[in-house]
């Protein structure tokens, strides 16, 4: 009698339990292949930064700072157009480091600019399309000596901060040397 109650059982729930396991491990198969997926499809931004001197009058030059951004990713990136800036540090003579890494924002001191280059230049937003170059470019009028330059961007997307950072001489030598350019990728 029990056999008989066994058997009956598992004929008639052994095909749904079946059924039910197998949606499962579907379900779960599609839900792991959709997160690396989206984990590969995040933004990707790489760039460098450029730069030209000018002469201005007898004590200033200008700078030209070209960012050129390239994103790698399949989507568009909206950039959060109030968070993204560039600041200028002043690198000065008796600068003590030695021997050790230099961190912009922690070793450099106050910036002499920070300038948030996308407010006032867009109302809504600005996008980054995918597989296509953006050039950014900024001028700024300095003093002649050493200074590094910080840019950084932000968007929306999770995870979205991005910079590049560059050292450069601003003297009248650079800007006479037929308006050279200084690349840091």
């Amino acid at each position: 009698m029990f056999a008989d109650q066994l058997l009956t059982f598992l004929k008639d729930w052994v095909p749904s339990i079946a059924v039910l396991v197998g949606g499962g491990w579907i379900l779960f198969q599609w839900l792991f292949g959709e997160s690396l997926r989206r984990k590969k499809e995040i933004p990707a931004l790489d760039g460098k930064l450029s730069a030209r001197v000018y002469d201005y009058d007898a004590t200033r030059l200008v700078v030209s700072l070209d960012a050129t951004w390239n994103n790698r990713g399949p989507f568009p990136l909206r950039l959060d157009f109030k968070n993204c800036w560039i600041d200028v540090f002043r690198i000065s003579p008796d600068f003590s480091h030695r021997n050790c890494p230099i961190v912009t924002n922690r070793d450099l001191g106050p910036a002499v600019c920070s300038h948030y280059f996308l407010v006032g230049q867009v109302e809504v937003d600005y996008v980054l399309e995918p597989n296509a170059e953006s050039i950014l470019v900024n001028h700024f009028v300095l003093e002649p000596g050493l200074y590094a330059f910080r840019m950084e961007l932000r968007s929306f997307a999770r995870g979205g901060r991005w910079w590049k950072e560059m050292i450069l001489k601003v003297s009248s030598a650079a800007a006479n040397a037929l308006n050279s350019v200084q690349t840091v990728e």
